[in-house]
């Protein structure tokens, strides 16, 4: 569809909550077959391992979770066998700082940055351990670390963010107005998603 998430640029994915921003990114995480690193402040670890495992397996998630409920945990995490290039952090509220120590540490462990950075969610960092997410203010920041940091390292960075009340049912197609903290300026694309019909 002529979409392209692109290395040193920085993008957006905005929806109401469940339409899917983390299924995408992790999609993306997983089939780009690049040294990725998914910040998922916004979901635990036990979700996202039966997510990934669902994606990659192409089992349901009730699949997935009914074989770990009967300790089948070695046919579900060898679905996952192949997949070692991403790494992940969850820790749930995030500072600049923490970020880039992580990055750092990555880098310093493989020898090169990740190529593929996802920071899920957007307004689970704040610019400093003082700092509040909720101000237009600590978003523009936020944002354009991100953005400098796509350009530094030369990754695709990739943001999740929520919508404004208007847009929270997810029905409709999301306009620019909507995003929330309408912080339009910095990223290079901005991707809005919404439900068709009614799944």
């Amino acid at each position: 569809n002529t979409v392209h998430f692109r290395r040193g640029q920085f993008t957006i994915i905005s929806a109401a909550p469940g339409v899917g921003k983390s299924a995408l990114s992790m999609a993306l995480a997983l089939h780009a077959r690049v040294p990725a690193f998914y910040f998922s402040a916004d979901t635990d670890p036990q979700t996202m391992f039966v997510r990934a495992a669902a994606n990659v397996s192409g089992w349901s998630t009730r699949d997935i979770e009914n074989a770990l409920e009967h300790g089948k945990t070695t046919a579900v995490e060898a679905q996952l066998d192949g997949f070692d290039h991403l790494r992940w952090d969850f820790t749930a509220s995030l500072t600049i700082d923490d970020l880039e120590a992580e990055l750092k540490a990555f880098a310093v462990t493989y020898g090169m940055w990740p190529e593929l950075i996802i920071v899920d969610n957007l307004s689970n960092v704040v610019p400093d351990a003082e700092g509040d997410s909720s101000s237009y203010i600590a978003l523009e920041r936020v944002c354009e670390y991100l953005h400098e940091l796509a350009r530094t390292t030369g990754a695709c960075v990739v943001a999740l963010h929520h919508v404004k009340g208007d847009s929270n049912d997810g029905n409709a197609p999301v306009p620019l107005s909507q995003i929330k903290g309408q912080i339009g300026r910095v990223p290079e694309m901005i991707l809005t998603l919404h439900r068709i019909g009614d799944d």
